[in-house]
């Protein structure tokens, strides 16, 4: 559930909400999540923001990588100007974190067991409350901040180091010396018995340098006064900022050298983008990134290197230190032809892989269009290598658009893959398998009262589980149906599905009956009997087993402004008249482009994407 209120020009509410239910290795598991945020701007000079969020600790979501199961943070925050220059701010923060972080895996018998779930390792519970009350003084040219922060650690795990109740005065001033480059100064004062385990006290000063427009060198000089860190000093220099130092060229970077006791250390990225035009519509890309080392210590746990990283599990995921290389042409100046082409190499302290792209498309002639695509990519792993996957795709789509009652697309697949699964990393070797993919579909109108429409689809595929033993396979998928239309708003339809390999000896059949009856010309009402199961993806709609269902369809058209149309006249002899029809205003349309569709588990078929007759209220619904 997601909403967003306007509260007109006073502010803004979102709030989110889902609940999982997820049987894993370990345990049932079940938890909900929740997201509320508040934005209210009393008037030009006050404003204030507050916040809840919360995963529950059985909250499962392996599909997106945005929260981490186990926390719950919320806070509030008021900001009013006082008088000209004069800012005034309170902030107050709380965060829980509870439940187990995962740990490294890294035996053969674990990838066996386990699989991809995430592992439990150390607990994790601890709280933080933290209270800030400051103010923001611009004095002529330069900015005066002073924060008075109260923070409330507690960590049932490790009580003895990490619980701590601490007030600290954090002061910062920044006063610009010259055009570019701007002097601060920074000091972090506790004023109570006991200092906060993370933040110990510190004083620094630095310089900020904006070398080009975006780009600014910074260097700092610390000295920490109180806490863990007493006694030592830390030096940092770096750059920051993105700058086009000429034509369609970039730097960005966010990279920072640092100096202590424990030795030098570096972490960020320095990138450069060029793009260079060599004719009207054609360009080359070229593209640099470095990155510096990114695992570390958070409130929810260690990150460390890791094999693979499913769903959640990635809350552990850290980044390791390497450079990206990768250069690209594209092909953009005929509205019938588009081409690019892309390779990419990565070469990290974890591992390198390299990356090829290329694509085609354009069309043969008024009624043809083609697709050629072709990917490939290697190992792209931090700590294991895994095999090289290729994947080409060849699509052809026929439309006629002076006579649209007949529409064809053509498919051809070949996919490659090195089958290292987490089950199989350790070994070295997977079941690397190769498909060969063909696919036809087309669809037939002869009249605004019937509509026929068939697929069929064959893959072979080969499976090696060594260097001497090699499985091979044919499967082949088929699907009829043919729509009649009794009126303007009752239709009749009948459909044959089949799956069959005969090597193995083995069929899935499946036929209906279905009635339609149309609300409107965009909402259909069906119900039907299905005899028999074959079931795949790429078969259109979603019955799956034998027996009665009902069904509903709901066109897009009128809620998108004429989604999928284009506007043509329509004199059929034999189709009713305006009067009957209501809408009836567009013509048919076709099969208008090829998608690129990712082999199914059986792999033997391709998805239709724009195929069939669409005028509004004929019911020809593909």
């Amino acid at each position: 559930f997601d909403s967003y209120f306007s509260l007109g020009n006073w502010g803004n509410i979102t709030a989110e909400y889902a609940h999982s239910d997820n049987e894993t290795i370990f345990a049932d598991a079940s938890g909900s999540a929740y997201r509320l945020e508040g934005e209210v701007r009393f008037s030009s000079n006050v404003y204030a923001r507050a916040y809840y969020h919360q995963a529950d600790e059985g909250f499962s979501n392996n599909a997106t990588l945005s929260f981490i199961p186990g926390q719950t943070r919320y806070g509030s925050q008021i900001q009013a100007q006082v008088a000209e220059g004069t800012n005034l701010r309170f902030i107050y923060e709380h965060q829980d974190n509870e439940g187990v972080a995962p740990r490294p895996l890294n035996e053969l018998e674990e990838f066996l067991e386990l699989g991809t779930e995430p592992v439990p390792g150390s607990i994790v519970d601890n709280t933080l409350d933290s209270i800030t009350a400051g103010v923001e003084q611009q004095i002529g040219s330069a900015d005066l901040g002073v924060d008075l922060i109260w923070r409330n650690r507690s960590d049932n795990q490790n009580p003895e180091t990490l619980d701590t109740t601490s007030t600290q005065l954090r002061s910062r001033l920044s006063v610009p010396i010259a055009k570019r480059i701007n002097f601060h100064a920074f000091n972090d004062l506790t004023l109570s018995d006991n200092t906060d385990a993370v933040y110990s006290d510190r004083l620094g000063f630095g310089l900020d340098w904006e070398i080009f427009s975006g780009l600014s060198l910074v260097a700092n000089q610390q000295w920490f006064t109180k806490g863990d860190l007493a006694g030592e000093s830390l030096t940092s220099i770096g750059v920051q900022g993105e700058y086009e130092p000429w034509t369609n060229g970039r730097i960005s970077a966010r990279y920072n050298l640092t100096s202590s006791a424990d030795g030098l250390g570096n972490v960020g990225a320095i990138g450069l983008q060029q793009k260079i035009a060599i004719a009207p519509g054609l360009d080359v890309d070229l593209n640099y990134e470095n990155t510096f080392n990114g695992f570390d210590t958070t409130g929810s746990g260690t990150r460390f290197a890791q094999p693979y990283a499913v769903g959640q599990s990635t809350s552990a995921l850290g980044f390791g230190s390497g450079s990206t290389y990768s250069v690209g042409i594209s092909y953009s100046d005929n509205p019938n032809f588009t081409a690019d082409a892309q390779w990419q190499y990565s070469d990290r302290n974890d591992g390198g892989n390299t990356v090829w792209s290329a694509g085609v498309t354009g069309k043969l002639s008024s009624a043809l269009t083609a697709l050629l695509d072709y990917n490939q990519a290697s190992s792209a792993n931090q700590t294991y290598d895994i095999g090289t996957t290729r994947n080409l795709r060849l699509g052809l789509a026929y439309r006629d658009l002076e006579r649209d009652n007949f529409n064809a697309l053509l498919r051809y697949e070949y996919e490659e893959d090195g089958g290292i699964i987490p089950e199989t990393l350790l070994l070295g070797n997977g079941t690397g398998t190769q498909k060969h993919l063909f696919g036809i579909e087309a669809v037939y109108a002869p009249s605004w009262r019937w509509e026929f429409y068939g697929k069929y689809a064959f893959r072979n595929s080969k499976t090696f589980i060594s260097n001497d033993f090699v499985g091979d396979s044919n499967v082949s998928l088929g699907q009829l149906r043919a729509t009649y239309r009794l009126n303007y708003h009752f239709d009749l339809v009948a459909e044959g599905r089949a799956i069959w390999q005969p090597s193995a000896n083995y069929t899935e059949t499946g036929f209906l009956l279905e009635a339609g009856y149309y609300l409107t010309p965009e909402i259909r009402l069906s119900a039907g009997y299905v005899f028999g199961s074959a079931d795949d993806e790429d078969f259109t709609g979603t019955r799956s087993a034998g027996g009665p269902y009902v069904g509903m369809t709901l066109k897009l058209n009128s809620i998108l402004d004429g989604f999928g149309q284009h506007r043509a006249p329509i004199a059929p002899s034999d189709s009713p008249s305006q009067s009957e029809v209501g809408e009836l205003q567009f013509a048919p349309e076709g099969v208008t482009e090829v998608e690129e569709v990712e082999d199914t588990e059986r792999g033997t078929g391709i998805r239709e994407r724009g195929t069939g007759n669409r005028e509004q209220g004929t019911g020809n619904r593909d």
